[in-house]
């Protein structure tokens, strides 16, 4: 039981430090899936919270889906688990769904969270004229190519697949909590195409900077590069290496915007630590998204942040355990710290804690 009752004081802590109720709904939300693990559960919170706290959601999928189309309604085709989570997203993005459609005979007829599910050949006799969003990722090609079969206009057949990019999403990710100061330095761990940099560029409005930005990868390092360049945009120091808690070298898999630091596998890139790579820098912000790794770079940020108690925008959606550990040691650094939680998507992805000094 000691090991229970301290992971209760720890949560306490933790949430003592919130700032607002918003921030107390999502840590509850992250609290009770690091303990139940259960993905349903936490897709019913992100919903009701979804509506609670608007964000202007929109599904980015279903904007270029429907560009230049006419269509009288939308069918999800696949009314299982992944048909209801892409139903609740549609809904919160403004989209309205008019009815399943199922090849399953046992429940064509019925309804399902009010709505009618009608068989595939109903589909295609009635409703040529409609949107259809295949939502089933297990048998996607087999109900395309079914589809086709029968004559429907593949035209208007969608498949999103489980790229969070193409969900729901809403906010300014990392900056919509903070101020800019008179000069900020910033410290954006994972830089990836840089997006990050042009976000900061338009939050600072033109006041005094200076961005040191990190990523592992040459080939995004370059691209970085480019984007500057070919925007005339300076005092950006970019550091090809991962945020880190030490000088060392690290096994790192490439897989896009998901990429990340492994045990083993992969191949080498340098880690290094915020505090060695800005020294005595006035550090004012720091942005960490990168996939996992973000407790270790916040222990190579320590010194950082107890000196010059930075803004801190960290993302805690990667382990489980995040909303606990990362919480707990960033107010070890710095008790005054006040504590916010926002969630950027109408996924399991995309929960920032922010610190504001």
């Amino acid at each position: 039981m000691g090991y229970y009752n301290e992971m209760k004081k720890d949560l306490e802590y933790i949430y003592c430090a919130l700032g607002d109720e918003e921030s107390k709904d999502w840590f509850d939300a992250r609290v009770e899936y690091m303990i139940s693990g259960n993905e349903e559960h936490f897709f019913d919170s992100i919903f009701a919270l979804g509506r609670k706290y608007p964000k202007n959601w929109c599904h980015l999928g279903m904007e270029r889906f429907v560009k230049g189309k006419s269509y009288k309604g939308i069918v999800i085709y696949g009314c299982g688990h992944n048909g209801r989570i892409l139903k609740g997203v549609l809904e919160l993005c403004g989209y309205t769904v008019n009815c399943w459609c199922d090849s399953n005979r046992i429940i064509t007829g019925n309804e399902l969270n009010g709505l009618r599910i009608i068989s595939p050949e109903e589909l295609v006799e009635k409703y040529q004229d409609y949107l259809v969003i295949i939502s089933t990722m297990q048998y996607k090609v087999y109900i395309y190519e079914h589809l086709r079969a029968l004559g429907f206009p593949l035209e208007m057949v969608s498949i999103f697949d489980e790229n969070a990019s193409d969900w729901g999403v809403g906010g300014k990710q990392y900056f919509d909590l903070f101020l800019p100061e008179d000069e900020e330095v910033f410290v954006d761990a994972g830089a990836y195409n840089g997006d990050t940099i042009f976000d900061f560029l338009e939050w600072c409005q033109g006041k005094e900077y200076r961005i040191y930005s990190l990523e592992p990868l040459e080939h995004m390092c370059e691209f970085v590069k480019k984007r500057l360049r070919e925007n005339n945009i300076s005092n950006v120091h970019m550091i090809m290496c991962a945020a880190w808690c030490k000088e060392e070298e690290l096994n790192f898999v490439d897989r896009g915007d998901g990429s990340s630091i492994e045990e083993r596998g992969g191949f080498k890139v340098k880690g290094n630590s915020i505090d060695n790579i800005v020294g005595k820098d006035k550090v004012t912000l720091i942005k960490l998204d990168i996939e996992g790794a973000e407790l270790e770079a916040l222990k190579g940020a320590s010194t950082t942040i107890r000196e010059n108690h930075p803004k801190l925008a960290i993302c805690i959606y990667h382990k489980p355990f995040d909303i606990l550990e990362i919480g707990k040691y960033i107010l070890s650094l710095y008790p005054s710290y006040k504590l916010y939680v926002r969630h950027y998507s109408l996924t399991m992805c995309e929960t920032v804690l922010y610190a504001v000094p």
